[in-house]
C-alpha cells in the first residue's frame, strides 16, 4: 500500500487469474481481495510429470491507516495485477460543544 497526493494505492499480484473470478469489497477502513484461481491439465495436452501452477482462493485484507471514500474508490485489472485507488477522506475536525440549560 502507498499513500500519495490524497490517495492509497494498492497493488495485489493475481498473474493467470480471470478479472470475473476477482472480488474487491471495500469500507472506509479495509479492502478485501478475494479470488478463484483455476488449473487442469486434458490428457489431449500430453502427460503431465511436472506442474507449478496452482488451484484455489486467494485472500488478501489490508487496513487502511486513514478513512477512505469509498464512493470514489476504484479497482482495476491489468496483466495480472489488481490496482485498488482509494482517496483518502479529509480528517473530520471535533468541536466540543457548551451545554445550554433548559
Amino acid at each position: 500500500m502507498r499513500e500519495k497526493d490524497g490517495n492509497f494505492t494498492i497493488l495485489a499480484a493475481l498473474a493467470g487469474v480471470d478479472p470475473k473470478d476477482v472480488n474487491v469489497d471495500i469500507t472506509p477502513q479495509d479492502v478485501v481481495i478475494k479470488a478463484e484461481t483455476q488449473h487442469t491439465h486434458s490428457k489431449e495436452e500430453g502427460e503431465m510429470h511436472q506442474c507449478e501452477f496452482v488451484a484455489g482462493q486467494v485472500f488478501r485484507s489490508v487496513h487502511f491507516p486513514k478513512p477512505v471514500d469509498v464512493a470514489k474508490a476504484k479497482a482495476e485489472y491489468r496483466n495480472g495485477l489488481v490496482t485498488v485507488t482509494a482517496p483518502i477522506v479529509p480528517e473530520t475536525q471535533t468541536k466540543r460543544l457548551d451545554i445550554e440549560a433548559a
